[in-house]
C-alpha cells in the first residue's frame, strides 16, 4: 500500500468521524437551547396564570377568550389560567385630598376651581372617603371599561364632585361659599354625589370643604365683611348677656320675695303650734290643780295648822271654825322634832 492509498483510505474515515461528532455537538445545544426556551414558557405561564389581590381589595375575573367572570375573588393569591387576568378594586375605604399643594411640595393642585353667584372664583380643597360595593364590582368593571380604580377617583368622581358643587356654588354668593353656608352647601354636595356615585356601585362614606380660597382682592373684602360681621355679633352677646343678668337680678329678687314669705308662713305655723303648746299645757295645769284641790280634805289641813301650832295652843287647835279638843297623849304620838321642842 503506497502512501496515496493509506491517505485516501484513512483520511476519509478521519473526516467522517469528524462530521459524525460536529453533528452531535449541535443536536445537544439544540436540545439545552429548546429546555431553556421551555422553562422560560413555564416560569412565563406560572406568572401569567398566578395574581395576588391585596388586602382591603377584591378582584374580577377577565377571558380573553370568554370574556367577563361574573364571580369574584377576594384577598390573597389566585391561581389561574393564563388567558385570564384579574382586576382589582377597593372594597375598604379609599380616602382621596383634592386640594392645592403646600409650599415646598412637589404636588400638583388638584383643587376645585368653581364659580358663585355673584361672578366670582374660588378654589375649594375637598376631602372625601369612598368604597366599591364588593357585589357592584362587575358593572363597574364594565361601566368604565377595564380602567383601575385610581382611574375611576381621578377622571370619574372628580369630575361628579366638580359638576354637582358648580352647580350648587352658582346659587349662592362667594361669601356664602366662603363662611356663612359653607357647611349647608357641603351637605348638599354630599348628598346629590352620594347619590349619584351609588348608581354605579360606589359609596361615598364622607365628604368636606377643607378650605375655601377666593382670589387675593376678594379674600380683603371678606376679611373685612366677616370683622364686621365678628363686632356685630360680639354686641349682641353682650346684650343677650345683659338681659340675663338683669333677668337673674330679677329672678333673684323674685326668689328672695318667695323665700320671705315662707319664712313668714313658718313663723306663723311654729307661733300658732307654740300658743296651741301653751294652751295644751295650761290646761294640763288646770287640770291637775282641780284634782290636787278634790284630793285635800279638812283633816289634813287641820293637821297641818296644828303642826305649826306652838306647845302653849298645842292642845287646841282651831280647824272649820271651832275648837278641835285633842286628845292628852296627843303630843305622845308627835314627831320626835316637836318633842324635843318641848
Amino acid at each position: 500500500m503506497n502512501l496515496d492509498d493509506f491517505k485516501e483510505r484513512y483520511g476519509r474515515g478521519a473526516q467522517s468521524g469528524n462530521d459524525s461528532g460536529g453533528k452531535s455537538k449541535a443536536r445537544r445545544i439544540a436540545s439545552w437551547v429548546l429546555c431553556g426556551a421551555l422553562a422560560i414558557l413555564l416560569i412565563i405561564v406560572i406568572i401569567n396564570s398566578a395574581t395576588r389581590v391585596n388586602p382591603g381589595y377584591a378582584g374580577v375575573k377577565y377571558s380573553l377568550l370568554t370574556g367577563m367572570k361574573d364571580d369574584i375573588e377576594h384577598e390573597g393569591l389566585i391561581w389561574h389560567a393564563p388567558w385570564i387576568k384579574i382586576y382589582e378594586y377597593p372594597v375598604s375605604t379609599e380616602t382621596v385630598a383634592l386640594r392645592n399643594a403646600k409650599k415646598g411640595e412637589d404636588k400638583e393642585d388638584t383643587s376645585l376651581q368653581v364659580n358663585t353667584g355673584d361672578g366670582k372664583s374660588v378654589a375649594v380643597d375637598v376631602r372625601y372617603a369612598y368604597s366599591m360595593q364588593e357585589e357592584k364590582l362587575p358593572h363597574i368593571f364594565k361601566r368604565f371599561r377595564r380602567q383601575d380604580a385610581e382611574w375611576i377617583a381621578e377622571n370619574y368622581i372628580k369630575a361628579e364632585i366638580l359638576n354637582i358643587t358648580q352647580s350648587i356654588t352658582t346659587s349662592h354668593s362667594v361669601l356664602e361659599v366662603y363662611s356663612q353656608n359653607r357647611e349647608d352647601i357641603a351637605k348638599e354636595v354630599r348628598e346629590r354625589l352620594n347619590k349619584s356615585l351609588a348608581e354605579d356601585g360606589i359609596k361615598l362614606e364622607k365628604f368636606t370643604f377643607s378650605d375655601v380660597r377666593p382670589d387675593e382682592k376678594t379674600q380683603t373684602v371678606l376679611q373685612q365683611v366677616a370683622d364686621t360681621e365678628n363686632k356685630r355679633e360680639l354686641l349682641k352677646r353682650e346684650e343677650e348677656n345683659l338681659k340675663q343678668e338683669q333677668n337673674n337680678i330679677a329672678q333673684q329678687k323674685e326668689n328672695d320675695k318667695l323665700s320671705a314669705e315662707k319664712d313668714k308662713e313658718i313663723a306663723k305655723v311654729n307661733a300658732e303650734k307654740e300658743a296651741e303648746t301653751i294652751l295644751i299645757n295650761a290646761n294640763a295645769q288646770a287640770e291637775a290643780n282641780e284634782k290636787l284641790s278634790k284630793s285635800v280634805s279638812d283633816t289634813l289641813v287641820d293637821y297641818e295648822i296644828a303642826k305649826k301650832a306652838d306647845k302653849i295652843t298645842w292642845p287646841k287647835v282651831y280647824g272649820g271654825g271651832n275648837m278641835l279638843q285633842l286628845p292628852g297623849n296627843f303630843l305622845d304620838d308627835a314627831p320626835a322634832e316637836e318633842k324635843k321642842d318641848e
